[in-house]
């Protein structure tokens, strides 16, 4: 054996046991790596040794022997793998997977990489640091020359200096961050200077957010060509890492989507705590970054099958209507069987398209998609498959499968097309052709396709051939009594079906009065053809109240309520008859009555929507505030992977002031459709009230990187009030309000923002918002909550000097002195009236009930509002109470 002072020098021809070695690859500061053969397998490995240099340290062995252990824990196609290890002539080896392909380092001598390229290369080198992650390795030396570039995509090497996470939580500098397998010198820098992030420079302990920095250099330097961070000495590199900003990517890469350059930002933060905090959610990010850059414009849903689809042979047509066009594709995969391997899939339908004016047949197809859809969200309680509720998501002009991925976490979409068949114009004489399709979200293309003809008179065909496809697809296996509802009408008459599908169509899809009408016309005309109908009763009787509220008709009030009571009448288990009951009882102002009816509703069917939704804002309007707490809880339980019950549960906390749980609910929400600019921006709300600033306008740039809205830069700016920066406040809210109409709270935080500033434009933009709200309390329906229309215009009354107009929108708020208002945030704000209207005591007052009611310290040091109440002692007791 060979003494450790003299090693040996590895040449071609030279055996390691069976590994014959053919040429060196390269090395470094520990390690040798050469290429060679298994003559056993015949195959290319890649052996690694120790350097000559570290044979004679203990530390290198023992760190050499700690790469083995790490490395031969992986198994994943984008970490280099282990095969073997051994010992050889005085020689310790590890045997690896031999990779063709050049490194990251050497690809950049050449120059930036292409912007998709570079995409492709940083979401699979975050695949494998999140893998690594995982299984609670950090990695501490990522750099372009540990990254191999291969035809299969981009894999991780040299796993030399990784280590176990630091506990959570562990100090800077403090002993207890190490653990016994970090066997570098104590103070020694273990990495690449340029690529270590600022903390480990500084001493503390390298945990994940710390390769996440290291992953933002590389990715910068991907994409720019630059070095993140440079300099002509070590020290002069380190003092980059810890003091520069390097020039946003897009400055130095206009090409480059902005969506990247936030994330890239992120991951560069010097504090880890503001980076992001784990290498799923940057995954995550790209992931989408690296599509959004791919997609291209898809034409409507009438479009020619994308590529893999076999279109039907015009001689498959069926001469009897309603006969499906079989097509026969390929069914989409199963759900995997862990549930905890991956969310459901998630099914949304967007509004049908027509290739011409055909108002009866378009309503017929949003009628029997929503139909459909409705009867699918009764299996997401009992099966692994999500199904978000009426056409277009809840009405929010989700029109395309990429809105339906973005806004509501889509992963199939179902959207059809209707129109007559080409060269037949006799409308009169030529069936309906409806074509559905299947797409999937990511991708954008079509999964599967079902076209078939369909006369109006024999609608069941049309019906049980769109549920036979959707079923076959979604490979849910359905016991009899799923299946047999599945395939019910609610009536035996197929015209009276046909009628109250038209019927549903205009009703959920109508924004227009002719809509609204057309909606009431054909449900009247299905439960003349079928009086039996309860279904089509309950949506007459939504029709009808649709109506009243858009007219004050009191004769459609009447007919809402008669329509409703014989929906329940014939079928006391049709939730939509209870619903139907509930709306009009709340309206009403009988609240008591109205939950009784939502009980009945969720019992008839627990998947129901407005069911849970409608019963817990019942209980809050009843002031059991428990048990609205418990309504909502139960709907997030029910469908844990539906984002919308927790959205109902971080709301509700929010109205009580309970922000800490309100963010956790919002956090889960925006986890499920994580590209919802909306969900983004409201889960801000929360952190602007806790006082956690920095969280709060994270969250709405990047809401902003998504989709620019209105609601993200007015949230934006009176965050920015809140500290005080109010130049910075009215421009933000600015951008806001250049985005469209502005509605009574835009123009008013832009008056307050310039009230410390430009007195006169102030007065006349809360004068202008006066206006708004004042047309918009006119206009306000029943189910409109006044009250807050009525405390915002006491606000701005008070901005102008009308105090007894504002003394007066507080009272008819139930605000007056006397009453026992619950609702946190109209008692800070009658505070605020009351302090500018000089009102010391009354102001004091209302702070103390709204702290009671859980407004948060934060609101009352952040507002300069009440900077003349600082001094008082009742006041300094409110904070301490907080």
């Amino acid at each position: 054996m060979r003494s450790p002072s003299t090693p040996p020098t590895l040449t071609a021809g030279t055996r390691l046991g069976p590994y014959e070695v053919l040429a060196p690859i390269g090395s470094g500061g520990m390690g040798e790596v050469y290429r060679a053969r298994d003559t056993r397998l015949d195959r290319l490995v890649a052996l690694k040794v120790l350097a000559p240099s570290t044979l004679d340290r203990p530390d290198a062995r023992a760190r050499f022997e700690r790469e083995a252990r790490i490395i031969a824990s992986f198994h994943h196609p984008n970490i280099c793998a282990l095969y073997d290890v051994g010992h050889d002539a005085g020689i310790d080896f590890l045997v690896m997977q031999y990779l063709e392909g050049e490194t990251l380092a050497a690809r950049l001598f050449r120059g930036p990489l292409p912007i998709d390229e570079a995409l492709r290369y940083a979401v699979q080198t975050a695949v494998a640091i999140d893998a690594a992650h995982r299984q609670g390795v950090t990695h501490r030396d990522l750099k372009p020359s540990n990254i191999m570039l291969t035809k299969a995509g981009a894999v991780l090497l040299d796993f030399g200096v990784a280590k176990p996470h630091a506990p959570a939580g562990a100090a800077r500098g403090d002993p207890e961050g190490s653990t016994a397998s970090d066997i570098t010198g104590a103070g020694a820098i273990v990495g690449t200077v340029r690529y270590m992030a600022p903390e480990v420079l500084e001493g503390a302990d390298a945990d994940a957010r710390s390769d996440l920095f290291s992953f933002g250099a590389v990715v910068y330097e991907m994409v720019t060509g630059r070095r993140a961070f440079d300099g002509d000495s070590t020290a002069r590199v380190i003092a980059s890492v810890l003091v520069d900003q390097p020039p946003a990517i897009s400055v130095r890469r206009p090409d480059a989507p902005h969506a990247l350059d936030e994330a890239v930002r992120t991951c560069l933060a010097k504090d880890p705590s503001e980076r992001w905090q784990n290498a799923g959610d940057l995954l995550r990010h790209l992931q989408w970054v690296g599509e959004a850059q791919a997609r291209t414009p898809t034409p409507s849903s009438l479009r020619a099958p994308s590529a893999g689809v076999r279109r039907t042979r015009p001689w498959m047509l069926a001469a009897a209507a309603g006969v499906v066009l079989a097509i026969g594709l390929p069914m989409l995969p199963r759900a995997p069987a862990d549930p905890a391997a991956a969310p459901p899939p998630h099914l949304v339908a967007v509004p049908c398209h027509a290739a011409n004016d055909q108002d009866d047949l378009l309503a017929f197809c949003n009628g029997l998609t929503e139909d459909l859809i409705g009867k699918l969200v009764r299996l997401t309680g009992t099966h692994r498959l999500q199904v978000t509720p009426q056409l277009g998501g809840l009405r929010r002009d989700v029109k395309t499968p990429a809105e339906a991925r973005k806004t509501l976490g889509a992963t199939w979409v179902l959207q059809a097309g209707l129109g007559l068949p080409s060269g037949d114009t006799a409308a009169s004489r030529a069936p309906l052709q409806i074509e559905y399709q299947l797409v999937d979200a990511r991708t954008e293309r079509a999964l599967d396709v079902q076209r078939f003809a369909v006369d109006l008179s024999n609608s069941f065909a049309a019906h049980d051939s769109v549920v036979a496809w959707l079923i076959r697809n979604t490979s849910v296996e359905l016991t009899h009594p799923e299946r047999e509802a599945l395939l019910t009408y609610g009536s035996r008459t197929a015209d009276a079906y046909a009628s109250y599908l038209i019927g549903r169509g205009y009703l959920n899809g109508a924004r227009s009065p002719t809509s609204s009408d057309r909606a009431r016309e054909a449900l009247e005309r299905a439960v003349q053809l079928d009086a039996e109908f309860a279904e089509a009763h309950a949506a007459l009787g939504m029709a009808a109240w649709t109506g009243f509220e858009r007219t004050g008709d009191t004769h459609l009030r009447d007919q809402a309520l008669q329509a409703c009571e014989t929906a329940a009448r014939l079928r006391p288990g049709l939730a939509e008859a209870h619903i139907c009951l509930g709306t009009q009882l709340h309206a009403a102002g009988r609240h008591e009555d109205a939950a009784t009816a939502l009980v009945r509703a969720i019992a008839a069917d627990p998947t129901n929507d407005d069911g849970h939704f409608g019963l817990g804002r019942e209980q809050e309007d009843l002031r059991e505030f428990a048990a609205a707490e418990q309504t909502y809880r139960r709907a997030a339980e029910q469908r844990p992977d539906y984002f919308q019950t927790h959205v109902w549960m971080a709301n509700f906390y929010r109205r009580q002031a309970r922000y800490e749980d309100a963010a956790r609910a919002f956090e889960r929400a925006v986890a499920l459709v994580p590209f919802n600019a909306r969900g983004r921006a409201i889960l801000a709300v929360p952190f602007i009230y806790l006082g956690r600033y920095d969280e709060a306008i994270e969250q709405l740039r990047a809401s902003i990187g998504i989709e620019p809205s209105r609601e993200a830069y007015v949230n934006w700016g009176m965050t920015l009030y809140r500290m005080r920066r109010f130049e910075e406040a009215a421009a933000t809210i600015e951008l806001g309000r250049a985005l469209g109409p502005a509605d009574h709270l835009v123009i008013a935080s832009l008056a307050r923002a310039h009230y410390w500033n430009d007195r006169a434009r102030s007065l006349q933009l809360y004068a202008d918002a006066i206006l708004l709200a004042e047309r918009e309390l006119r206009a306000a329906t029943p189910r409109l909550r006044k009250s807050d229309l009525q405390v915002a215009l006491a606000d701005y009354c008070a901005k102008v000097g009308r105090p007894g107009d504002a003394r007066a929108h507080l009272a008819q708020a139930g605000l007056s002195p006397d009453a026992r208002p619950t609702e946190p945030h109209q008692l800070f704000f009658a505070a605020l009236v009351y302090h500018q209207l000089g009102d010391r005591a009354a102001a004091l007052a209302w702070l103390e009930r709204a702290v009671y009611w859980g407004v948060p310290a934060a609101e009352l040091r952040a507002w300069i509002d009440l900077d003349g109440l600082r001094a008082d002692p009742d006041f300094q007791r409110l904070l301490r109470a907080k």
